[in-house]
């Protein structure tokens, strides 16, 4: 929205990897039944305004999705 082209570019970019990442990992264990339940963690906490609710939510769910990514994504594939 600010217009910066730096910006918009980090955006552009992180939007890729998210999406490489969601095909990489979404299939595979629990990851589909554990994304929707976080998801809807958070638009609850989000829903009732509990901002430091969202906030660990939020972090809780990249930190695991991390963890999972380092143990089982094989980025050669």
């Amino acid at each position: 929205m600010s217009g910066n082209t730096t910006l918009v570019d980090l955006a552009e970019n992180l939007f890729t990897h998210m999406r490489m990442i969601r095909r990489k990992t979404i299939g595979e264990r629990d990851r589909v039944d554990r994304s929707i339940r976080d998801h809807t963690q958070i638009i609850e906490a989000l829903e009732a305004r509990d901002a430091g609710r969202a906030e660990i939510l939020v972090r809780d769910h990249a930190l695991g999705l991390a963890e999972h990514v380092a143990k089982y994504v094989d980025y050669l594939d």
